[in-house]
């Protein structure tokens, strides 16, 4: 938390704000955005005229074409909506807490992952940040695993999710003895990861499991 100060270069105008914790710039509608401190955020022309406001943010991804807003609501639901510079237009909304957001690089669609904090399982889904159409394929929710990813694919044609599952090294009482040609020698000391792998095609919305053998 701390001071933001906003320079209008070609004016020399100087506009100063406190207890700020988060500050961006939307480069092609020329305009910026303050969270305070209550996880207020504010939106700005360079005029310093307010343009929109919205409250309970968490979340804040975007490129230089639009910002996606994850708040939490007052009834504690959650929600990603897309500002455009223009109007802002709610995308998707749960119950569920939402961890993470990432714009993938086509600049289309965002990852979302959130948490059931009664089951302590996370869900992946896929956001369409034009249309609002969601993908959320049965085999990428309530899953154990803690560490999920995505990675998009020929901009935007597919997707690879993948999940990550430590398997904890048991211990013996005896005395072991590996070898250096032994494929599990650098398990020894760590513990090992099981790997799991999705494709989801955007233009289906099917997904299919790939298999791990090789990776485990």
């Amino acid at each position: 938390i701390g001071k933001a100060v906003v320079s209008n270069l070609r004016t020399g105008k100087k506009l100063s704000f406190v207890n700020i914790k988060n500050a961006g710039f939307i480069k092609s509608v020329q305009q910026y955005y303050l969270v305070d401190q209550t996880k207020k955020m504010i939106i700005y022309d360079l005029k310093g005229n307010i343009l929109y406001s919205v409250n309970g943010v968490e979340i804040i991804s975007g490129d230089n074409d639009k910002i996606l807003i994850t708040y939490r609501g007052e009834n504690s639901n959650y929600g990603i909506m897309r500002w455009d510079g223009k109007k802002g237009d709610v995308l998707y909304t749960t119950a569920d807490r939402i961890e993470r957001t990432e714009l993938m690089n086509s600049g289309i669609y965002l990852s979302v992952r959130s948490l059931d904090p009664v089951s302590d399982t996370r869900s992946v889904k896929i956001l369409n940040c034009s249309t609002g159409k969601l993908f959320a394929p049965a085999e990428l929710l309530n899953r154990r695993e803690k560490t999920i990813k995505v990675t998009e694919i020929q901009n935007g044609a597919a997707f690879l999710i993948s999940a990550e599952t430590p398997i904890q090294r048991v211990k013996h009482p005896m005395v072991d003895l590996w070898y250096g040609a032994d494929k599990n020698l650098r398990f020894t000391k760590n513990n090992k990861t099981s790997y799991s792998f999705w494709h989801l095609s955007a233009a289906t919305g099917k997904v299919k499991q790939l298999p791990t053998g090789k990776f485990d």
